[in-house]
């Protein structure tokens, strides 16, 4: 009886030991997540209307690489802007990391303070308040990039 009692109480110890919650995985940051790949025009909007037409094709093809070490560089592609709009940057998120702060613009009109929408692992929806002529009224204005 003894050894049945052992055998059993051997058991338990060893599936309890054996039997281990695996650790959770920590969702990416926000730094992650920007700087894993390059990102590319998707969609723009003024006022919730479509703004695509808006935008010159030289800019939609625009490569945004976001570096780790709060660098960046901007790739034309094959559609090139005359002035070119490549070059390098810096970037940071504002201390809470709900805005994204940038030293070249993404667009003709669009630079500086960006509202984060959403950063996703596919999605980066970027916001800024802009006055739309000829009545100078403030409106928003969405940028969307994507991997």
């Amino acid at each position: 009886m003894k050894s049945i009692i052992l055998i059993n109480l051997f058991l338990v110890c060893l599936f309890s030991v054996a039997c281990k919650k695996e650790k959770s995985s920590k969702p990416p940051t926000r730094t992650e997540i920007i700087t894993s790949k390059a990102w590319k025009y998707d969609k723009a909007t003024i006022a919730g209307q479509d703004a695509g037409g808006q935008i010159p094709s030289c800019y939609k093809d625009n490569l945004f690489t976001f570096k780790i070490d709060k660098t960046g560089t901007i790739d034309e592609s094959t559609d090139v802007c005359t002035p070119s709009t490549a070059g390098n940057f810096t970037w940071r998120f504002s201390s809470n990391e709900d805005s994204l702060i940038l030293s070249m613009p993404l667009v003709a009109g669009l630079s500086g303070s960006f509202k984060i929408d959403s950063l996703g692992a596919n999605i980066m929806k970027l916001s800024q308040t802009v006055n739309l002529p000829p009545l100078n009224l403030p409106v928003p204005a969405v940028f969307q990039l994507k991997h």
